[in-house]
């Protein structure tokens, strides 16, 4: 199977990035970081995607990986 090691990062300010990974579509993926910001705004990520729009943050792929799912 693959994963995706992604950056999510604000786009006025791209140097200060949040780190992740996932094994699903990273439209997906950034899709869920938006959804999750509305709800869970007392964790950093998703108090800072909420207070500087969710429309102002986009996703990269840093790089693919193989994995076993056990």
């Amino acid at each position: 199977m693959i994963g995706y090691i992604y950056k999510l990062y604000y786009t006025l300010e791209p140097t200060t990035a949040y780190i992740g990974s996932t094994t699903g579509c990273l439209c997906c993926r950034l899709k869920q970081h938006k959804s999750a910001s509305k709800h869970y705004q007392n964790r950093k990520l998703y108090k800072s995607i909420h207070e500087l729009g969710a429309n102002n943050f986009n996703i990269e792929l840093i790089e693919t990986f193989k994995y076993d799912n056990i």
